[in-house]
């Protein structure tokens, strides 16, 4: 594969117009040198800035938060936190709640946002991709579907369809997430002093499902990860490939819930994560990644007075000791909890897992 060609610039986060108010560091772009020739180390400066690369041509923008109490010299860990569909890194940077989490520990947390594409989806599941909704112009992670036969990109006369602004934002060619990835990474080693054993994934419904690609094909670079809804959509790793522990939580509100269950709710039992769309959608794709029996030790928790089910397994086919833990969160939709649209702050209750987990 042709290697993208990357360029990095600094935009000032004042410039992105925030609400809230938050410092802007100088960040330095890669290999920056002073004003007298002489190479700038690496240092952690906290606050808040915008990054943009340009990738192959196309502009990327990420936000980088080095927590208010992240040592200037000494390496940090670093989260990565990825959107859902239709969202962007601003947005998250504001209200996923990992910003703070970040001040609290003295991390840094980085808040990257997806290119939007013109695609198709078929929402209601009859078979086409022609009723109304099921044409998209919206942010996307490329986690896999995107561009292929259940996530077509649009042809030439669809654009029609779509607003100036739309057509605008999506005539661009497509491209892999995971070189942005790469690339933002490199950008925050170069100016950040980062701890390269503890770098973890965060996301949320279409960011969960670039987590869970990230986690296959990036394993030998995050130490854990942590998701909130979506699926995983790419063949497992090889066999010899480290597994990476998972923690992967959804709301118990849910429209993918048959509509059998009154108000597309799960009830919060041991028994529901053998419904037949709970294992083909949220268990059994991921146990076979960790190389894991499909047998759980259940727990019942109280979280902020919210029941939260715990499935965990941990019995590796081949003597392993991988991980995968699975959340059920009663009265969450389908949001990321930040203890504005739900009790439960989930910046909060991730963090412990991925701190637990360092690369070898």
């Amino acid at each position: 594969m042709r290697r993208p060609h990357v360029f990095v610039t600094l935009v000032t986060l004042a410039a992105a117009g925030c609400a809230d108010p938050v410092t802007a560091p100088r960040h330095r772009p890669i290999d920056a040198t002073s004003a007298i020739g002489v190479a700038v180390a690496p240092l952690n400066v906290p606050g808040t800035a915008l990054r943009t690369l340009t990738i192959d041509g196309q502009q990327r923008e990420f936000y980088v938060h080095v927590g208010r109490n992240a040592p200037s010299n000494a390496p940090v860990p670093v989260v990565f936190f990825f959107h859902g569909s239709g969202s962007n890194g601003f947005e998250h940077l504001q209200k996923s709640r990992w910003r703070e989490k970040a001040d609290t520990i003295g991390f840094i947390a980085i808040f990257p946002s997806a290119l939007a594409y013109c695609f198709k989806e078929d929402g209601n599941g009859d078979g086409d991709m022609l009723d109304r909704g099921e044409l998209h112009a919206s942010a996307k992670w490329t986690s896999g579907p995107l561009g292929g036969p259940t996530r077509p990109l649009c042809k030439p006369a669809d654009y029609l369809k779509l607003t100036p602004n739309q057509r605008l934002a999506t005539l661009h060619r497509f491209q892999d997430d995971t070189a942005f990835v790469d690339a933002m990474l490199a950008d925050v080693k170069a100016t950040n002093v980062v701890d390269t054993k503890r770098l973890y994934l965060a996301g949320f419904s279409n960011g969960a499902e670039m987590v869970s690609r990230l986690l296959v094909e990036r394993s030998y670079t995050f130490a854990a990860v942590a998701m909130h809804a979506g699926t995983l959509d790419v063949p497992v790793a090889p066999f010899t490939t480290r597994r990476v522990p998972i923690l992967k939580s959804m709301g118990n509100i849910n429209d993918n819930v048959p509509r059998g269950m009154p108000g597309h709710t799960l009830p919060i039992i041991p028994s529901t994560i053998e419904l037949p769309f709970m294992q083909a959608d949220y268990v059994v794709k991921y146990l076979r990644q960790e190389l894991l029996a499909n047998q759980y030790t259940y727990g019942l928790m109280n979280w902020n007075g919210r029941k939260v089910g715990r499935w965990v397994y941990n019995n590796g086919l081949f003597g392993n000791s991988n991980l995968f833990v699975f959340l059920l969160i009663e009265k969450n939709g389908h949001a990321y909890p930040n203890g504005v649209n739900h009790v439960v702050t989930m910046a909060d209750r991730a963090w412990p897992f991925l701190a637990a987990y360092t690369m070898p």
